[in-house]
């Protein structure tokens, strides 16, 4: 119908075409149908993902309805853009070497066919252009067409057109405009409102609004009106009205009214070019716009307020122009305005206008930052001018890009830049900073277009700081440059803390701790693996490398943790209580996978070869257990103590397989070692624990120990957990030690205790020797080399000792007495305390076992076994044949975790066949059953052996004795034997239980006994057994070592004392008749070879006269002795030489108590005795040498032996009554006086 006011109303009706109401918008991330025509996401290949989709959800805007509207913008003040600032813009945009225009610049594939038919240019100048017709040269404004002017062109219009308006270029466009909703709308005193819609297109003035009164004068116009809704403020038309636009400065407004007294309720005012621009670029232009008052009508419309939900979408492509040859782009014509021309051709060839603003922002920033050339700093955070940003909001208005866009633009091109260091840091965060506020203000302030752009520029983003921070090191060494991982965790807090990336990113964690903690664990195992290759060795079958590489491993596992410590802890505060404990923990878990994986190799030989390296290894593991165990106490640990992998029982098979091959090496470290000896003496003293006592050593012994030492350092650097186990592996390393020394001292012994074996002869036998010699005995000096050899010996059990404290062998031997103690219970099927239970295990047992020290100390009363009535004894101990070598617990400490054989004696069984039954039990048999074996005392009844053996006794019940004399011609003749009842029951056995030493006379059978010194240590062996074993054959050594070189000097005392008494002796008298020759004795006289009396005793310069060469002799052997030894041992051999001298001059002066008398023998005469006193006396003096230096002291020189002999050369010449009488109160007394019975004996049977 027509208005009153000549304006002609229709109503939105049935003939309009309508859209059910409900129906919504698809969804712009799903996948839409592509129309024909239409380019799809993946037809741009140059483009990523998110752009092609956004280039899609453009090029559908005729058939999808997208819930995107552009927000309204601030009023822009252009004034800011100057000539000249335009003009270096547009110089920029020309030098822009980018290239421009490409098919994804263009929403279609005809538009940008039609583009390089028809304009063929680049956008960069496109945009200059643009630039320069606007604020540098704008076009002056067009003239007025005069009337024919006027009439041709409408002539043209009609013709082209069919009478419709001119568009420019005669192209027409049909716009779909639909009135949704409304809201909000102000109501008059709480009343309600019946409204409707009304809508003129069309040139309306400014003042104007859509149905109102307007001048009489004017046009007439077309207003379409919707429904009335009755009764509400909030009323929904949801109409359509289909619009034919020929001209671009046509509007659209939209007035809602109240149809009672037709009161303005407000209006919307649209202009055609941002219409179409919006559509064109977006498709749908679906918005919320607020409700205004109009003009000078401010004051009538009081009632205005409310807001309108339009829509506007491109109803169909425009039609085609009539003439083929309008296809082609004309040049503006005269008086058109260049401005709207070049906006044209854009439009036509449906031009991206996002690529436009892409462009345009591009070089606005590179012009600005060129203008800031050598301001820009880190702490530079504006790089955009008043001048680019003003000039960026206007264009963003002229080609209709809303301000999420044009914030995401930004970013997106900041982001560039960052990534190539070409802008500061803090740049950067102000736009991210920016980016999450817009977020945190409204979360659905992105639209559809611009959300996969967002979305895929997020994603960049953070993966970009995600590598940044699993790559932190290289990124930021030593956290520097300084606070850069600071902002870089602040700007992947931001992205994760963006609602947008929240909701279309669901796997993401729902913390950022969350996520950043399983990115970061997965971080570390990458650079676990790369720190891993970077140590692995290139042959992986070298063991040593492999070892060497996994100790570089654990060295770059704790540099990292370290620098983590160090470094790093702060940074990642907000996200990890600490960022090394979570390092640590990670790389553990790696590192203990490949430990897993090569514990085999630490088993074999190889392994073995190169201990050192497999020692320093397991010290970098213990070493990471205690140092991260302080870093983070629920991290797991490497000792195993939270039931994890356990470092001690990885490492335990190796430290078996190098124990047992220790032993082996044993012999090489000894050859090594005298080999390179010259026996020369080396003085030390800073490796004693008293630096004060020098001892006098070679290079062998020290070199020796120097190996012994080195491998004892690398079990002392184990602290192993476990004591008991501990234990078990510095037993073993003592029995390695036994081995070593044990066979150095036989090795030094070669060429020295050959002769030292057999003692010098004595009594009758020596009496005999002495007639029958007929060479002179050349004096034997005493060799400096055995010397240093005693000294190695006495030095070898100083740093034993050394060795025992260092060890803390009490602690190591209590510890496995407890374990045995507390396993006791189980094997007994008792509980008490551990000493009762030892106690209770040897006296109820039936058996005797254990550790068992044995003490030969002499023999008395031996049967003869030669035809002089003497014998050669020595002495064995044995074990009963057969008997049965248990093996060992599996819980014993000796078997843990390396069994150790039970060594049955003092290294007679090795190299012996053993044999064994069917349980693997060994059975001794031979000589593998002998225990102690003593050496050999040559031409003695009453052997002194003073030798000790400590051996571990395999379950026992008797023990057997013999001694043997030693033949060098036929079987050895047993002298004596006897068992030794150590039953249940017997009274030894319950003596020895108490574990002290008892002294034992064992009556030998025929006759005579052997004193013995019986301690029963212990259950089994352990660390101490193996030290006491080692010092024991260390001490035999050095005794043996004292005899040699007693033995060097004692034959030429023997032989210088005894042929000077024997050249005192009386000669034979003269034969004087056939009778005299006739009786069956010798008649001796009364004078010496030499014409003296036999009773005339020797005077003191007599003596010493005739004992010179042999103090001479002893000078000068004892001047080496105090050069070469030690105080200690020099005094020892001359204390033995004492003890040997006086030996000598009994066995001259009277005969042996037992056996045969020679028939040469006869008594001393007075100057023989007194030549033996005198030789008694010489001696005494010079080994007393008055106290000085090696002097001994009287109480040491004046023993048993020395008041038994003064006592029989005084008593020599008593009568045989009184010698009878004196003994007799001498057994009253009981003080037996032996010598007084040998010399009663010697004058009876002589």
């Amino acid at each position: 119908m027509v208005a009153s006011d000549d304006r002609v109303r229709h109503p939105i009706g049935d003939d309009r075409i309508r859209h059910p109401i409900g129906e919504g918008p698809a969804d712009p991330l799903a996948s839409p149908a592509t129309a024909p025509g239409q380019p799809s996401a993946g037809a741009a290949s140059n483009l990523s993902k998110g752009r092609a989709l956004e280039r899609q959800l453009l090029a559908e805007s005729s058939n999808a309805e997208l819930q995107a509207a552009l927000a309204p913008m601030d009023p822009i003040d252009e004034r800011l853009i100057v000539p000249e600032y335009v003009t270096a813009l547009c110089q920029v945009l020309h030098a822009d070497k980018a290239v421009s225009p490409t098919p994804d610049d263009f929403l279609t594939d005809d538009g940008w066919r039609r583009w390089q038919d028809q304009v063929n240019g680049r956008l960069q100048h496109v945009i200059a252009d643009l630039l320069r017709l606007c604020y540098v040269d704008p076009p002056p404004p067009p003239p007025e067409p005069s009337r024919a002017s006027r009439k041709a062109a409408a002539a043209d219009d009609d013709a082209d057109a069919g009478g419709g308006g001119g568009g420019g270029d005669g192209t027409v466009v049909h716009l779909q405009l639909k009135v949704k909703q409304a809201g909000g709308l102000l109501a008059k005193e709480g009343k309600s409102r019946d409204p409707y819609c009304a809508i003129e297109v069309g040139p309306v003035a400014d003042d104007d609004v859509a149905g109102g009164h307007h001048d009489s004068s004017s046009a007439p116009r077309e207003i379409y009106m919707t429904e009335v809704i009755p009764g509400t403020t909030n009323p929904c038309w949801n109409q359509h009205l289909k619009i034919q636009v020929t001209n671009l400065t046509d509007r659209v407004v939209v007035s809602v009214m109240d149809k009672a007294k037709d009161v303005h309720l407000g209006t919307v005012r649209l202009t055609m070019s941002e219409i179409i621009t919006q559509t064109a670029r977006e498709g749908l232009l679906s918005r919320w716009y607020p409700l205004q008052p109009v003009g000078k009508r401010k004051e009538k419309d009081k009632y205005a307020g409310g807001e309108v939900l339009i829509e506007i979408t491109m109803a169909g492509d425009r039609d085609p122009p009539k003439r083929r040859d309008q296809e082609k782009v004309r040049a503006p014509e005269r008086g058109e305005d260049p401005t709207n021309y070049l906006r044209g051709q854009l439009i036509k060839c449906r031009v991206n206008t996002r690529s436009l603003f892409r462009i345009l922002l591009r070089n606005v920033l590179l012009l600005d930052m060129n203008a800031m050339a050598g301001q820009i700093n880190e702490s530079t955070s504006e790089l955009l001018s008043p001048e680019g940003k003003t000039l960026l909001r206007a264009f963003a208005r002229q080609w209709a890009t809303s301000e999420s866009f044009q914030l995401i633009a930004y970013l997106e091109l900041l982001f560039v830049l960052y990534k190539a260091y070409e802008i500061p840091t803090s740049a950067f965060f102000d736009a991210m900073t920016m980016l999450y506020e817009k977020d945190k203000q409204n979360p659905q302030w992105v639209g559809p277009f611009e959300l996969p752009v967002l979305l895929e520029l997020l994603d960049q983003m953070y993966s970009y700081y995600v590598t940044q921070i699993t790559k932190y090191k290289e990124f930021y060494p030593k956290n520097q440059p300084r606070g850069a991982l600071e902002t870089t965790l602040l700007m992947i807090r931001m992205i994760h803390r963006n609602s947008t990336y929240q909701r279309h990113r669901p796997e993401l964690a729902e913390s950022l701790s969350m996520e950043l903690r399983r990115i970061m664990r997965e971080a570390s195992i990458t650079r676990y693996h790369k720190l891993k290759e970077l140590s692995s060795p290139l042959d992986e079958s070298d063991v040593e490398a492999v070892v060497q590489g996994l100790s570089k491993l654990a060295d770059l596992l704790s540099d990292d943790i370290d620098a983590d410590e160090k470094y790093f802890k702060k940074p990642f505060a907000n996200e990890f209580k600490n960022i090394a404990k979570l390092t640590a923990d990670t790389y553990l878990q790696q590192f203990i996978i490949t430990l897993q994986t090569l514990a085999e190799v630490l088993a074999t030989t190889e392994a073995v070869q190169c201990s050192k390296a497999v020692f320093a290894l397991y010290k970098r593991l213990r070493a990471m257990d205690e140092r991260y165990s302080k870093l983070a106490s629920n991290v797991k640990r490497l000792n195993g103590s939270d039931g994890g992998f356990n470092v001690e029982a990885w490492f335990a098979p190796f430290v078996s397989f190098w124990l047992e091959h220790l032993s082996d090496k044993t012999l090489e470290w000894v050859q090594n070692a005298i080999k390179a000896d010259n026996f020369e003496p080396v003085h030390a003293q800073d490796d004693l624990a008293n630096p004060n006592d020098v001892v006098t050593h070679s290079s062998s012994i020290a070199d020796l120990f120097a190996a012994v030492y080195q491998e004892l350092e690398f079990i002392a650097d184990l602290k192993w957990s476990d004591k008991v186990q501990s234990a078990s592996f510095f037993q073993a390393f003592s029995k390695t030690v036994y081995h070593a020394l044990d066979q150095y001292c036989g090795a030094i012994g070669v060429g020295e205790l050959a002769g030292s074996v057999e003692a010098a002869p004595q009594g009758a036998k020596a009496w005999s020797n002495l007639l029958r010699q007929t060479t002179k005995t050349e004096p034997r000096d005493i060799q400096l080399e055995s010397c240093i050899k005693l000294c190695n010996i006495e030095y070898a059990m100083r740093r034993l000792d050394d060795m025992y404290r260092l060890m803390n062998v009490a602690s190591l031997t209590r510890a496995v007495r407890n374990h045995r103690a507390t396993m006791m219970p189980q094997r007994h099927g008792a509980s008490t305390d551990p000493e009762a239970l030892l106690r209770a295990a040897a006296l109820n047992d039936d058996t005797v076992k254990g550790m068992f020290r044995v003490q030969l100390m002499y023999a008395e009363n031996l049967k003869p076994c030669n035809k002089n009535g003497l014998c050669s004894p020595y002495a064995v101990m044995r074990v009963p044949e057969g008997t049965v070598v248990p093996t060992l617990p599996a819980d014993d400490p000796s078997a843990l975790p390396l069994p150790i054989p039970i060594p049955t004696l003092n290294g007679i069984t090795s190299g012996t066949a053993l044999r064994k039954n069917a349980k693997g039990e060994i059975i001794l048999t031979g000589t593998a059953c002998e225990i102690t074996h003593s050496r050999t005392v040559n031409d003695t009844l009453n052997p002194t052996w003073d030798e000790s053996f400590t051996t571990l006794l395999p379950p026992i019940t008797r023990l057997e004795l013999l001694v043997y004399s030693k033949n060098l011609l036929a079987a050895d003749e047993i002298a004596g034997k006897a068992i030794i009842d150590m039953s249940r029951g017997t009274r030894l056995k319950r003596k020895l239980g108490d574990h002290q030493t008892h002294d034992v006379y064992v009556e030998m059978e025929p006759q005579g006994r052997v004193l013995l010194r019986l301690t029963l240590e212990g259950d089994d062996e352990d660390v101490d057994f193996w030290f006491r074993r080692t010092k024991e054959r260390l001490g035999r050594t050095r005794d043996d070592f004292v005899r040699a070189l007693t033995g060097r000097i004692s034959p030429y005392i023997r032989e210088v004392v005894t042929k000077l008494i024997m050249a005192e002796a009386a000669v034979p008298a003269p034969s004087r008749g056939f009778f005299s020759s006739l009786t069956t004795g010798t008649q001796y006289s009364n004078e010496t070879a030499g014409g003296v009396a036999v009773d005339k005793p020797f005077t003191g310069d007599e003596a010493d006269s005739a004992l010179a060469p042999l103090t001479e002799y002893l000078d000068k052997n004892l001047e080496t002795l105090c050069i070469s030894l030690s105080t200690l041992m020099a005094q020892e051999v001359i204390k033995r030489t004492w003890d040997e001298a006086l030996n000598m001059i009994e066995s001259t002066v009277v005969i042996p108590l037992y056996g045969q008398i020679e028939s040469s023998r006869r008594v001393m005469n007075p100057r023989q005795i007194s030549l033996a006193q005198w030789a008694v006396q010489i001696l005494y003096d010079f080994f007393h040498a008055d106290g000085a230096g090696l002097g001994l002291a009287k109480k040491v020189l004046e023993t048993r032996r020395y008041i038994q002999v003064s006592s029989l050369l005084a008593s020599y010449g008593t009568e045989t009554s009184r010698l009878r009488r004196e003994y007799e109160l001498a057994l009253l007394g009981s003080r037996e006086k032996e010598y007084l019975l040998r010399l009663i004996r010697f004058r009876i049977e002589r």
